[in-house]
């Protein structure tokens, strides 16, 4: 009855495999015995279970490839989600050197005007000091002109006012 059984788990397998199914092991005797009386039983029995170990066998391999072509259907849609999610980053990090790029040059031209700022910054401040410079030398040439009038008047009043006995003599 195992026999049986395990011809019948082997016949599906076969059937899965795309393969027709192998006939029950009570015909595959009858059909062998048939074919050649003189064979020993012995080696009928030994023949029939390297043919079976053989069909299992390969069964068995047929099985493996099968599961290895489902592994490797997996793996290719495994791969294009990857392949996607890649290029999705790629494009992800295209964009974001493009953006850089753009950040950079703003910056560059930030920093160039800042610099002609501070240049320009620097000249008005140096012609607002000598500005002041020439304000004040103007204010203290008048004040020197004023106090040189003043040392002038003076010296002349002080002339004019002089008593005539103290300067020597009189012409």
């Amino acid at each position: 009855m195992e026999s049986f059984n395990n011809s019948n788990n082997n016949n599906k397998r076969a059937i899965a495999l795309g393969m027709p199914p192998l006939p029950l092991t009570s015909q595959r005797m009858e059909g062998q015995s048939s074919h050649n009386p003189n064979i020993h039983p012995e080696k009928f029995n030994r023949t029939l279970a390297s043919r079976q170990y053989g069909e299992n066998f390969r069964l068995k391999h047929n099985s493996r490839i099968m599961k290895s072509e489902r592994t490797l259907q997996a793996l290719d849609v495994d791969v294009e989600r990857a392949s996607m999610t890649m290029y999705y980053w790629k494009r992800q990090h295209y964009l974001f050197q493009v953006e850089n790029d753009e950040l950079k040059q703003n910056f560059g031209s930030c920093s160039l005007e800042i610099e002609s700022k501070q240049a320009e910054y620097v000249l008005l401040n140096r012609k607002k000091d000598v500005y002041v410079d020439q304000q004040k030398y103007e204010e203290l040439m008048k004040s020197n002109m004023a106090n040189a009038e003043f040392m002038d008047m003076d010296m002349d009043t002080i002339r004019d006012c002089r008593p005539t006995t103290l300067c020597g003599p009189q012409d």
